[in-house]
């Protein structure tokens, strides 16, 4: 296959709208083959599997909740990049379906039409060399520290975030991730109980998880071994060290990567 062919973007949205048909006028100067499908999840679910950037353009929210959550939900089972292009006043309802994380580019009306094709030029070029980005799903009770770790790994990983093992163990049911950090010392459900817990779900039960902790005593090493986590990491560690034990894990493990 060619790269004139294989630069391909689909435009979900109002093709008649000036601004749709400008921004399609601009892409296919620049090279691109255009894909167009309506607001509905049928259309867009229809189109070329091919296709890895979708922009999506927004009038208003009205009835366009299905095909939001449809959006966040491909974006990451297909390796896709979604990108949208919305009134700066949709923008509180439209991340309330999918979330930051979820979107490739964020465009807030009025836009820069040259601006828009120049991004989506980046964007694309990276939808060919990234792959598919490792994901992570990081569990602990602290939302500052779930917060900053997410921060840190965000640029090169698809971070998912759940607060306790019931919320883990949803976030697991509807997506599939390649290592789980875990916080050791969570209340209620503790984290070697939460670890027991996942590795008995049949679904998820390989998923590699290394136990994040403040505790190194002997008595806490050992017990968290037995359980034979890939590894156990201390919270205090420096930001850099931490980000090098994880990409040691993903180069050196020999798990086939998941889909």
């Amino acid at each position: 296959m060619t790269e004139e062919r294989e630069k391909k973007i689909l435009i979900i949205g109002n093709n008649n709208e000036f601004l749709v048909r400008s921004v399609i006028n601009d892409l296919v100067w620049r090279g691109f083959e255009i894909s167009e499908a309506g607001l509905t999840v049928t259309d867009v679910s229809k189109t070329d599997p091919a296709i890895k950037v979708y922009v999506l353009f927004i009038e208003n929210t009205q009835g366009i909740q299905d095909l939001l959550v449809y959006l966040k939900d491909v974006s990451f089972e297909k390796k896709l990049y979604v990108c949208i292009v919305c009134n700066h006043i949709d923008v509180p309802e439209i991340t309330g379906y999918i979330s930051m994380e979820e979107v490739a580019a964020l465009y807030e009306r009025p836009v820069n039409i040259k601006e828009i094709g120049t991004n989506l030029e980046e964007i694309y070029q990276k939808s060919l060399t990234e792959g598919r980005r490792k994901s992570i799903l990081i569990i602990d009770d602290d939302p500052t520290f779930l917060h900053k770790t997410q921060q840190l790994l965000k640029e090169k990983y698809k971070i998912f975030m759940a607060n306790s093992a019931a919320s883990a163990l949803m976030v697991l049911s509807k997506h599939t991730v390649d290592l789980i950090l875990l916080d050791y010392e969570m209340p209620i459900v503790s984290g070697p109980t939460a670890y027991e817990m996942i590795k008995a779900e049949p679904a998820v039960g390989d998923t590699p998880i290394m136990f994040l902790t403040g505790k190194m005593d002997k008595e806490s090493v050992t017990n968290a071994l037995k359980l034979k986590p890939v590894n156990y990491l201390t919270k205090t560690m420096p930001a850099n060290e931490l980000i090098a034990a994880i990409s040691f894990f993903f180069v050196n493990n020999t798990l086939p990567s998941q889909s």
